[in-house]
């Protein structure tokens, strides 16, 4: 768990973890510059809780880094300080992850608001895919960290969170494992995802720029040459959905206009142009009435 003044939150989230009904766990706690008293709360769990970081700040990708050199068990999860596992998660996941023939398992989960408020489940905004899920996941990150279990051993053989990430620290990951494993998927929501004003993914332009420079890398020799048709369309569906946020906040109509003009130039005509667009629209209409309700708590 990296907490950054979590303390609204944190109590539901840690009891959460306590009410688990798999009992051999461990909580690795990293205080990622709180002033608000996170990691004191953190600290109640006694010896169970492994406490680390303090006034600094870094960034997501390379907190969690951190955090988990100092994990001791077979396999790793991440719990945000606003979210809450169900009390079978990590029971139902050992078991799968112990099948020995995934990387990586996720499952569906709640979308709550700030209040606890039910706002849907995240399946019908992100459509979920399981086995050999890189094509779907570069078009797509449906994977709710809150709800992701992977081994230890897959985190360094992948090399762990990127340091120089934050908001999209989870999807790389994600990615990374991705292109060497197979990836398990339960429908049962085994979490809750909360929204709120504060979500790291909520600074759209900091996400949208780090997914940006996610699909450029693979573009530029860190991909395989098979992928990279996938890889652009992801990268112009990026930018027109870049685009249009922008337009619909209305504070960058010059910035909208040239996240547009980036998405055409990389279609082979307009033919090609088209059909990212439409691409584009085609899913973020998927679960439209989610993201609308998700998008006024932020």
């Amino acid at each position: 768990m990296v907490c950054r003044d979590g303390l609204p939150w944190l109590n539901e989230a840690l009891s959460s973890v306590e009410a688990q009904s798999f009992r051999d766990w461990e909580l690795v706690f990293w205080d990622n510059g709180s002033r608000d008293g996170s990691a004191r709360r953190a600290g109640m769990l006694g010896s169970r809780a492994c406490l680390l970081g303090g006034p600094e700040a870094l960034s997501l990708g390379e907190a969690r880094r951190r955090a988990l050199e100092a994990c001791r068990g077979r396999y790793v999860a991440f719990l945000d300080a606003d979210d809450l596992w169900r009390e079978d998660k990590l029971e139902r996941q050992v078991a799968r992850m112990a099948r020995g023939d995934v990387g990586l398992c996720y499952a569906d989960c709640h979308v709550i608001a700030a209040d606890g408020r039910l706002l849907g489940r995240y399946s019908s905004r992100s459509r979920p895919a399981a086995g050999r899920i890189r094509p779907a996941l570069l078009a797509d990150n449906f994977i709710p960290s809150c709800t992701a279990m992977l081994s230890r051993d897959m985190i360094d053989e992948v090399g762990g969170p990127d340091p120089r990430l934050s908001p999209a620290a989870d999807y790389d990951l994600w990615l990374r494992v991705a292109s060497v494993a197979r990836v398990a998927y339960d429908p049962e929501p085994l979490a809750s995802y909360r929204v709120h004003r504060n979500n790291l993914t909520g600074d759209f332009a900091s996400t949208y720029a780090e997914n940006r420079r996610i699909y450029e890398s693979l573009l530029n020799g860190g991909g395989s040459e098979d992928e990279r048709p996938l890889v652009r369309r992801a990268l112009a569906s990026l930018l027109w959905k870049w685009a249009g946020r922008e337009l619909i906040g209305r504070s960058a109509p010059r910035a909208a206009a040239q996240r547009s003009r980036e998405a055409w130039a990389l279609a082979d005509g307009p033919a090609q142009a088209l059909g990212d667009l439409s691409f584009c629209a085609a899913r973020t209409l998927e679960g439209f009435g989610l993201r609308i309700a998700m998008n006024r708590e932020r």
